[in-house]
């Protein structure tokens, strides 16, 4: 159903991103232009506003344009629907997922909460056909279930010390996915060498924990350590060699 609201009674679904300034200024350009040709998506609410599920960029743009003194901006043609919260949610992840303006780690969290969600339908017994994986990717536009799979692996083995290494850009999806193979202890530690600048050869190509635990163990003991089939070599020379690498060792123990 299409109804025109009151711009003062639509209100940001809880679990919307924050929106993008100048997109909101693009777009309050475009709408004053062409006028709003796509009508946002919401939902009345228990206390007579409308959420919104999809558009809120469109509607901040309204919102710019009546404070700029356009006042035909303040009532916004919409189209109404009645969802329960989770179907809402649905909504919303689906409508961020599809403007393209989300990070890697954004996109991580809406893929991981949408799976979580259609899991809960099935539940409930909602019939969801197919590999969730599969059902993600084939409701986003240009993303294969491969890629659906990287980000799901990420939402559910990352630690939060990996996930926030995401969030601020400092690994990439394909370096967290390989991190998330570790367990959740240990990925703090591999993230740690990296933030080090540790990323030898071996580095690249080893298992990336044992890697660089190879690595740090070969610099604060200055002697071969080679880390293969869960055995541990290091090479001493003498006695003497021997004693100075056991009290390292010793030093060592609480940083390993």
């Amino acid at each position: 159903m299409e109804k025109v609201i009151s711009i003062n009674l639509l209100v940001s679904h809880k679990k919307n991103r924050e929106l993008d300034e100048e997109h909101v200024k693009g777009l309050a350009n475009s709408i004053l232009i062409n006028g709003l040709l796509d009508y946002p998506l919401v939902s009345k609410n228990e206390k007579g506003f409308y959420t919104i599920l999809a558009g809120h960029h469109r509607i901040a743009a309204c919102r710019y344009l009546v404070e700029e003194g356009y006042t035909a901006f303040a009532e916004v043609p919409c189209r109404v629907v009645q969802k329960d919260e989770l179907d809402q949610e649905l909504i919303l992840i689906d409508s961020n997922l599809e403007s393209k303006g989300l990070t890697a780690y954004q996109t991580m969290e809406a893929i991981g909460r949408k799976e979580e969600i259609l899991r809960l339908k099935k539940a409930n017994g909602i019939k969801v056909k197919g590999v969730l994986s599969e059902v993600i990717a084939n409701s986003i536009s240009d993303m294969n279930s491969r890629q659906v799979r990287t980000y799901l692996k990420i939402y559910k083995n990352g630690s939060a010390y990996l996930k926030d290494a995401l969030k601020n850009d400092r690994v990439t999806v394909s370096e967290a996915e390989k991190l998330a193979n570790l367990p959740k202890e240990e990925q703090r530690l591999a993230l740690v060498r990296k933030r080090k600048g540790k990323k030898t050869a071996a580095y690249r190509n080893k298992d990336i924990f044992l890697a660089a635990v190879e690595q740090d163990m070969q610099e604060k003991l200055q002697t071969k350590v080679s880390i293969q089939n869960g055995n541990i070599n290091i090479k001493y020379y003498n006695t003497d060699d021997l004693n100075r690498l056991l009290e390292l060792l010793g030093f060592l123990e609480d940083e390993i």
